[in-house]
């Protein structure tokens, strides 16, 4: 075999293998993000804060999945409900708007888009543009313990969503209500993005690209040497 053709196979390999790498968390992978308490808001919810997280997933057709839920676990979980969702962009290119509430919800969980209750997150009002909330009566059909809200939303990409909700361009808030370990009283919590932030894509694939390449080099150094 050519040593042009053993280069040409090194680059073709480490490419296909960059792009699977690449491919994978947006076609497979869900985003999972949780929730923080406000600073400067209610703390007696801090306890429980820990069993409410949502998910985000492609849905085709330009639509994102996203199952919001109130974990069940034998040691920590507290009764609650969580009555209202919220959510703030900034900028365009993130706005939700609601393709179908109710997506393979998990218990008597029953959202609207109409809904008695504030015009913002309580503790947070800044977080307005989009909110949905459980029909009445609201604790039953609100998200309870062990339940899950399912919404497709009309939107960017599952990939984009979790960039920015990590960026901060994109904040979810949750007001969840009768939280038993709060003496049946309600708190609010948000999304924050991470201290850390996660390695850009890009700079894995130019890597593994750049890999191909050198081995190349190195295949075609061995061939000279022993010829």
């Amino acid at each position: 075999m050519k040593i042009s053709h053993l280069i040409g196979s090194a680059l073709v390999a480490s490419s296909v293998a960059a792009l699977s790498v690449v491919a994978s968390p947006l076609t497979a992978n869900a985003a999972n993000f949780n929730f923080q308490n406000i600073i400067g808001g209610d703390t007696g919810g801090d306890s429980v804060v820990s069993q409410f997280s949502f998910s985000v997933t492609d849905n085709g057709a330009g639509k994102t999945l996203w199952k919001f839920k109130n974990a069940a676990t034998p040691t920590s979980s507290s009764a609650s409900v969580i009555a209202q969702i919220y959510f703030e962009w900034a900028k365009p290119v993130y706005a939700l708007s609601v393709a179908q509430l109710n997506s393979g919800n998990v218990g008597t969980v029953n959202f609207s888009t109409f809904f008695n209750a504030p015009n913002a997150l309580p503790q947070k009002n800044s977080i307005n543009d989009l909110a949905i909330g459980a029909t009445n009566p609201a604790p039953a059909k609100g998200v309870n313990l062990g339940e899950t809200l399912g919404v497709i939303f009309n939107s960017a990409s599952a990939n984009d969503i979790e960039t920015a909700i990590n960026n901060g361009d994109l904040t979810v808030g949750i007001h969840v209500t009768g939280i038993a370990a709060y003496s049946g009283k309600s708190d609010s919590y948000i999304t924050v993005p991470p201290t850390t932030k996660p390695v850009p894509v890009p700079g894995l694939l130019l890597g593994v690209m750049a890999a191909g390449v050198f081995g190349g080099k190195r295949l075609l150094k061995n061939k000279k040497q022993v010829a």
